[in-house]
């Protein structure tokens, strides 16, 4: 019942409301202030299609919200970058993968972003994303920039098992990133949960 409280009162959230509710004696208190990123706004119209999946990254100086999105018309995804000083108005920027290697040509999506400060300037962001390939393989690619803007593709870093012996990774959905600055070997630093 509560959760079913929660969840109506997020469903119909506007714009800098606050509520309280309680559960097992807790008193919540939330505060939602709706974020304006629209389909097809101002940007172009690579997003006119469709964007979700936000990935978002304060990089020290501002957000940068990575998405899905797709422009309508061909149905092929893509990631596109918006940024806010507040993270709550944002600006669009670009399309910053698009879908042109043989293992994301179907779809690049579901973006995983972190800025690694100790990383060598070009491989300063890295992003590792769902591609669907040819064939309807899926995989997670992976691609690195500078400063967050421009990116080059690595390519595929972890491909599905359609077809081979383990069925829960049949398909690769989603994927989350972390580095691990406690991990004593460098080959083990950064962690991936993926849903598969």
């Amino acid at each position: 019942d509560d959760l079913r409280k929660v969840k109506d009162l997020l469903n119909d959230v506007k714009k800098d409301r606050e509520f309280s509710f309680f559960i097992e004696h807790l008193t919540v208190k939330i505060r939602i202030s709706a974020i304006e990123l629209n389909v097809g706004d101002v940007g172009g119209t690579y997003d006119s299609g469709e964007l979700y999946a936000p990935w978002v990254l304060y990089d020290g100086i501002q957000y940068r919200m990575y998405y899905s999105c797709y422009d309508g018309g061909s149905f092929i995804h893509g990631i596109a970058l918006a940024t806010s000083n507040d993270g709550v108005i944002w600006s669009k920027v670009a399309r910053v993968i698009t879908s042109d290697q043989s293992y994301d040509q179907n779809g690049a999506y579901n973006p995983c972003v972190i800025k690694d400060d100790s990383a060598p300037a070009p491989s300063r962001y890295k992003m590792w994303y769902k591609g669907d390939g040819t064939a309807n393989d899926t995989c997670i690619a992976y691609a690195i920039s500078s400063d967050g803007n421009t990116w080059s593709k690595q390519g595929s870093v972890l491909p599905d098992d359609e077809g081979g012996g383990g069925p829960w990774d049949w398909k690769i959905y989603s994927c989350s990133v972390l580095k691990d600055e406690a991990e004593a070997n460098p080959n083990y630093r950064y962690k991936m949960w993926y849903v598969g």
